[in-house]
């Protein structure tokens, strides 16, 4: 009988973790290669100095436009997108049959979003919660209600 393969991706807006898990009773495991940090670009590096500015529709008034993202929410998009990326060529290869996702809601959103229609097929649980900085039997316990690890 072949063994089910669970990947885990632990994520939030700055850090995310892959984890394996080969099988019920076997806990995760770091996936070499698979941890991720994010560039800590501010807002200020990321727009210019200063809004641009328009005029009214009506009158001669002007008002400054604001960006329709803010920079932490393209930093996110970007990050998010940059872990999925990394995850889809080990999909395509079948390195694992299942994945799961933990993140924060929405880092979680965004992962969901960005991740192709294949790899959407291979998750089988998700849990909007930040467990970055938790141990891996910590993440085993949170997804335990979801999926045997």
């Amino acid at each position: 009988m072949k063994k089910i393969v669970t990947w885990v991706l632990v994520a939030d807006a700055g850090a995310g973790q892959v984890y394996a898990n080969e099988g019920p009773g076997r806990g995760l495991a770091a996936v070499a290669g698979g941890t991720f940090e994010a560039d800590p670009s501010r807002g200020q590096d990321v727009f210019s100095d200063r809004e641009g500015r328009s005029f009214d529709r009506v009158g001669g008034g002007r008002h400054a436009m604001a960006p329709p993202t803010s920079a932490r929410e393209q930093g996110r998009e970007s990050f998010a997108k940059e872990m999925v990326h990394w995850l889809e060529a080990p999909a395509r290869a079948k390195a694992f049959d299942r994945l799961a996702l933990v993140a924060e809601p929405k880092t979680l959103g965004v992962l969901r979003d960005a991740l192709s229609p294949a790899t959407q097929k291979k998750v089988v649980a998700e849990l909007a919660k930040d467990l970055t900085k938790a141990g891996a039997p910590e993440i085993a316990r949170a997804l335990g209600d979801q999926i045997d690890v």
